[in-house]
């Protein structure tokens, strides 16, 4: 498969909330970029699909909210996302905590 990263991405653990229409569900972010994440989830989301996070950023005790696009899926470990919106403060949250990632590999 080809790499379409544009963006290096680091590895972290952090909790998400996935919104779902009936109920929410619960994910771990294996690693992050600006441009999205990967996560280790059981969940069959299929690729194409639009998802609302929020992101639980311990160390900086506060929570990103993004939307993202299923654009990986890799069974039994997990998917990836891409990144399409982020709301409120989220975008320099996210550019903090990428910076942040990277100053502690």
């Amino acid at each position: 498969m080809k790499e379409n990263r544009t963006n290096p991405r680091y590895k972290i653990t952090l909790n998400v909330v996935i919104k779902g229409i009936k109920k929410d569900f619960k994910a771990k972010i294996v690693n992050l970029s600006v441009n999205g994440i990967f996560l280790e989830t059981t969940q069959k989301f299929p690729i194409g699909s639009f998802v609302e996070m929020l992101i639980e950023v311990k160390p900086f005790n506060s929570t990103i909210e993004v939307l993202g696009k299923i654009v990986h899926r890799a069974p039994k470990e997990g998917v990836g996302i891409e990144f399409i919106d982020c709301f409120g403060d989220s975008k320099k949250l996210l550019q903090s905590l990428v910076d942040f990632s990277q100053d502690h590999l």
